[in-house]
C-alpha cells in the first residue's frame, strides 16, 4: 500500500480520515485536520487517537451509509489488520499553508527531508509568486507544486522556467497595441509554432500534454497545445477553457480551447473554438497561411470535424441552448436539468459572465420568473455561440498581426498577396454574399462557396476591398528601406 498524507493546520475542530481515493499514484490518502501546529513526531506519536477516529467513521460508513463505500472498508479494514502503516508507507505528505509556513515546518521537522513535500494551492504563473515560492521554498529540492495546465508536479527549477517562457510570452504580446481578437491571434501563432510529436515509448503521456513539459521539450499533442494557449489567454484577460471532446464509437479524445472575445475595434461578440493542433507547424512556414481551426463557432467547428466528436465539456447542451433546457425541463423537471444540464451551462455562464447561471436553491424554491431568467439568458448565449467570425473582418485582424510579425521575422512569417489570398481561401471563414446566401450560410454554419472560381472570386474581393496590396507594398517597401539602412549603419 502506497498513501499520501495531507496535513492542514488552524482547522476549528481536529480530525482525522483515511480516504480510499488515493492522489498522485497513491493507494490512500490520509487527511489530518489540526487547530494549531504540532510537529511531524507528534502527529506520528497520536496514533491511539487516529485509531480512535477510524474506528468511529468505520462505524459510520457502515451504519449510515450501509457499507456502501466498499473500497474504503477494504482500506480501513487491511490498517486495522496491520497490513499497512500510516505513515512509513507515505511518501509524499501534502501540506495546506502559506509559503512561509510550510518553510517554516520543514525547518523545525528535519525527518521531512526524506519525503516528497507537497504544496497544496495551486501556483499562477506570475513573477511575483515565483519570488515568494524561491524566498522561502527554494532552498529545498524535495518540495513539488501544482500548476495549471499540469498533470504532474514540478519543482522549483521548472515552476522558474514555466514562469519564465509563459511571461516572455504575455510581455511579447502585451508589446503591441492590440485589440483583444488582435491578442488571440498572435498567440494563436505563437502556440502553434511547434510540431506536433509523441511521447517515446516508456515515457509517461504527460510529457506531451503538460504546460511544463511541452514548453520546455519537443513533445506535443491536441492538449499540450490546448493548454499553452488556454493559459496564455487567461492572462491576456480572455476568458477561455479548454474544451474536451471524445470519439464517437472510439476510444480517442480532442482537445480545443474555447473563448469569450469581445473586441470594439471590430465590433464583434462571441464565443469561438480554437484548434491550435489542426493548424500546428508542418515542415516549412506555409502552415502561417491557414486557420482552419481559428474562431470558428462551436457548430461550425462539428460540421469541420464531420461530425465524429461528441462534446465532453458541453455534454447534453445540442445547438440550440434554450431549445436543450426547454425540452429537458418539460420533460423531466427542474430536478433533471439540475443534475444533467447544470454543469456544462454554469461552465458557459462562468466563462461569459464569470458566474454560474444554474443554482440549485433558487430554482427548486423560487418562482417562475428564476426560468424565464434563465431562458433569456441562454437566448443571449445562442448569439454569442453563432456569432461567425466573416472572412472581411478575419483579414483585418491577420494583416494588423501579420504586420508585426514580419517586421519581427520577414524570413519566418509569410507577407505577400499570395500569403493572404491563401489564408483566406483555406480557413473556411464565411463571404459577405446576397442577403439570401448569407441566410443559409447562417443556418448551415459554413460558408456557400459554388467552385474554386467562386472562392478565388470572393477571396479576391474581399482583398481588394480592404485595399490588401497597396498595404502590403507599404510594409515590405518599409522594411526594405529599413534594412538597407541598418546595414549601412553596421558597415559605417
Amino acid at each position: 500500500m502506497k498513501g499520501v498524507i495531507k496535513i492542514k493546520f488552524g482547522e476549528e475542530q481536529e480530525s482525522y480520515e483515511l480516504l480510499s481515493v488515493g492522489y498522485y499514484d497513491c493507494d490512500y490518502s490520509f487527511m489530518i485536520s489540526l487547530t494549531s501546529w504540532k510537529s511531524y513526531k507528534d502527529i506520528v506519536k497520536s496514533k491511539k487517537k487516529i485509531i480512535k477516529y477510524f474506528q468511529k467513521n468505520y462505524k459510520k460508513n457502515i451504519v449510515e451509509y450501509r457499507g456502501e463505500f466498499v473500497e474504503l472498508n477494504e482500506i480501513y479494514n487491511k490498517y486495522f489488520a496491520n497490513e499497512f502503516d500510516l505513515f512509513a508507507d507515505s511518501d509524499c505528505i501534502e501540506i495546506d499553508a502559506s509559503f512561509k509556513e510550510v518553510s517554516d515546518y520543514l525547518k523545525l521537522n528535519p525527518e521531512l527531508k526524506m519525503k516528497k513535500i507537497v504544496f497544496a494551492n495551486p501556483l499562477d504563473l506570475e513573477y511575483t509568486t515565483l519570488l515568494e515560492v524561491k524566498k522561502y521554498l527554494g532552498e529545498f529540492n524535495n518540495v513539488y507544486f501544482k500548476v495549471d495546465g499540469n498533470e504532474e508536479l514540478i519543482k522549483v527549477e521548472d515552476y522558474e522556467k514555466t514562469v519564465n517562457k509563459i511571461q516572455d510570452i504575455i510581455e511579447h504580446i502585451k508589446k503591441y497595441n492590440y485589440s483583444p481578437f488582435e491578442r488571440v491571434l498572435h498567440t494563436y501563432d505563437l502556440a502553434r509554432d511547434k510540431k506536433y510529436k509523441l511521447e517515446d515509448i516508456g515515457e509517461k503521456t504527460t510529457v506531451s500534454r503538460d504546460l511544463t513539459s511541452v514548453l520546455l521539450g519537443d513533445k506535443i499533442v491536441c492538449i499540450g497545445y490546448a493548454n499553452v494557449f488556454n493559459i496564455i489567454l487567461k492572462h491576456l484577460d480572455i476568458p477561455s477553457i479548454v474544451h474536451k471532446l471524445h470519439g464517437n464509437g472510439k476510444n480517442s479524445r480532442h482537445a480545443i480551447v474555447l473563448a469569450y472575445i469581445k473586441d470594439e475595434k471590430y465590433d464583434i461578440e462571441g464565443v469561438y473554438d480554437f484548434d491550435v493542433t489542426m493548424d500546428s507547424k508542418k515542415d516549412d512556414n506555409s502552415f502561417f497561411n491557414k486557420y482552419g481551426g481559428f474562431a470558428k463557432t462551436r457548430e461550425q467547428m462539428m460540421n469541420i470535424y464531420l461530425r465524429k466528436y461528441s462534446d465532453e465539456t458541453f455534454a447534453g447542451l445540442s445547438a440550440n441552448l434554450v431549445t436543450s433546457f426547454e425540452e429537458g425541463y418539460k420533460k423531466h423537471g427542474m430536478i433533471w436539468v439540475l443534475d444533467n444540464l447544470r454543469q456544462p451551462i454554469n461552465r458557459l455562464s462562468n466563462l461569459i459572465d464569470g458566474k454560474s447561471l444554474l443554482k440549485v436553491v433558487p430554482l427548486i424554491y423560487e418562482n417562475q420568473t428564476d426560468i424565464d431568467q434563465v431562458r433569456n439568458c441562454l437566448e443571449e448565449y445562442d448569439v454569442l455561440l453563432n456569432n461567425m467570425l466573416d472572412a472581411d473582418t478575419f483579414l483585418k485582424i491577420l494583416y494588423n498581426v501579420r504586420k508585426n510579425e514580419y517586421y519581427e521575422n520577414p524570413s519566418k512569417y509569410p507577407f505577400s498577396m499570395n500569403a493572404f489570398h491563401e489564408a483566406l481561401s483555406k480557413s473556411g471563414f464565411i463571404f459577405e454574399d446576397s442577403a439570401m446566401i448569407n441566410m443559409f450560410q447562417e443556418i448551415f454554419s459554413k460558408s456557400m462557396v459554388k467552385s474554386t472560381e467562386d472562392l478565388n472570386n470572393k477571396v479576391d474581393s474581399c482583398m481588394s476591398k480592404f485595399n490588401l496590396e497597396e498595404k502590403v507594398l507599404g510594409v515590405t517597401l518599409a522594411k526594405s528601406l529599413k534594412l538597407v539602412y541598418e546595414k549601412k549603419r553596421n558597415n559605417q
